[in-house]
């Protein structure tokens, strides 16, 4: 057994050695403490995920927790960093791969992060503020794109930013833009005078090449149609003209019907040939539209397309139909129709009757009245009339609709039409329509 004094020797001893341990331990936690709050510093060229967490692991005390997954991926980045908290280089990581960093103690789990598709959107114009449709808008990197709507619109996903678009147009140079954040895309596309080049337009003894067509074209003299004094014109084109075939259809005035490669060939339900007269097209349109043909107007790299009626002046761009007189009442089935020839479903068609407020038409894509009653008549006709009788109508693409007021006084009345088309021009069309009292208490 020790006595008293033994454990007091002791004692010296044992203090002695709790000095000599104490400075050691506190030395290891200020390094420790020192280590983790200290500011990260990462100057990273193409290193592996794996990688920036062993460095960033060497200048803290904090370690990083993952799935075994995190180390099979191979892709390399570029990092730099000067001076940051453990926090803030945590959320330059989550901006740069797709993970997310919970930090707890001196841990650090990583966890994948699902992609959120980003929807990027925009619209592709002209020089001019006209919409492009069809236009290609392209992702770059992974070849994914889609094309504008009839105004120009887009919209495409996009898994993360920044990114490199490319929007492409016939006739227009190429743009690549790079987006480091998503916005709404305004992209205005300039022309391309060697894109223009590519296109050839033919008619009217324009040359083009033969073999870049996939149509033919035979032109008929004048000589040789009066060398055989034929009592009708279209009689003398008999053997002249590949495939044409002429049938003489009787009546008075010994009309004649011309078909072009027999009856199995282009539109089965209206296979008559084309046939220009001086520059002006004899034929008549299923929609409605009056015979003629369209112009191209070119002013440097700026173009528009303006329609040319034939016979007519180039102002008449609107046709109009609605009944000569309407029965005064507080209600009509009395409609107005305009046909806009070059109009498109996105212009804006508007009326007014005797100067009053101008009123939207609504766009009606049907068919053409006027075009109807002209089959009408020739069907219910007493005798044969002359000529072909044209194939049956079909719904047009540039007919509006409105209401004819039906309440105003007994008389005469104006109405009058305007349509503003793609290129901003404004076309008019006027016209008139009676008011009368309604006999025997008969109304519209």
């Amino acid at each position: 057994m020790k006595t008293k004094l033994q454990k007091l020797i002791k004692l010296p001893y044992l203090f002695l050695g709790l000095c000599l341990l104490l400075p050691g331990i506190n030395t290891f936690n200020s390094l420790a403490a020192e280590k983790s709050v200290s500011a990260i510093d990462l100057a990273i060229r193409n290193k592996t995920r794996i990688e920036i967490f062993e460095t960033i692991e060497s200048q803290t005390a904090y370690n990083f927790i993952y799935d075994t997954k995190i180390t099979q991926d191979a892709a390399k980045y570029n990092i730099n960093i000067s001076h940051m908290d453990i926090q803030s280089v945590l959320k330059q990581l989550e901006n740069l791969i797709p993970y997310t960093f919970h930090l707890y103690q001196h841990s650090i789990s990583v966890k994948y992060q699902e992609q959120q598709q980003l929807i990027l959107k925009g619209n592709v114009r002209d020089s001019q503020n006209i919409p492009l449709p069809g236009a290609s808008v392209l992702i770059k990197s992974s070849g994914v794109g889609t094309t504008t709507d009839f105004d120009g619109n887009f919209s495409l996903e996009v898994s993360n930013f920044p990114v490199e678009i490319q929007i492409s147009y016939m006739g227009f140079e190429t743009q690549l833009i790079k987006l480091e954040t998503n916005r709404v895309l305004e992209v205005t596309l300039q022309e391309s005078d060697n894109a223009l080049s590519k296109v050839v337009i033919t008619a009217l003894g324009i040359k083009r090449e033969e073999k870049k067509l996939g149509y033919a074209q035979q032109s008929i003299s004048n000589e040789s149609l009066t060398a055989a004094r034929p009592n009708n014109w279209s009689e003398a084109l008999r053997g002249k003209v590949p495939g044409l075939n002429i049938n003489g259809l009787g009546g008075p005035v010994g009309s004649q019907q011309i078909v072009l490669r027999g009856n199995a060939s282009l539109d089965p339900s209206n296979n008559a040939a084309l046939i220009v007269i001086d520059g002006v097209p004899i034929s008549t349109m299923r929609d409605g539209t009056p015979k003629g043909y369209a112009y191209i107007h070119f002013d440097a790299n700026q173009y528009r397309i303006q329609y040319k009626v034939a016979e007519q002046p180039i102002s008449y761009q609107i046709e109009l139909y609605h009944p000569k007189v309407v029965a005064q009442a507080n209600k009509t089935h009395a409609g107005l129709f305009a046909n806009f020839f070059m109009g498109s479903k996105t212009d804006l068609v508007e009326y007014r009757v005797d100067s009053g407020k101008w009123k939207t038409m609504r766009f009606t894509p049907t068919l053409d009245p006027s075009y109807q009653l002209n089959l009408f008549k020739r069907d219910y006709a007493n005798q044969l009339m002359p000529g072909k009788r044209g194939s049956n109508a079909i719904p047009s693409t540039h007919l509006w609709y409105a209401k004819l007021p039906a309440e105003l006084t007994i008389g005469k009345h104006q109405i009058e039409v305007r349509a503003t088309d793609r290129y901003g021009q404004v076309h008019y069309a006027q016209s008139v329509y009676n008011i009368e009292t309604p006999q025997n208490n008969d109304y519209e």
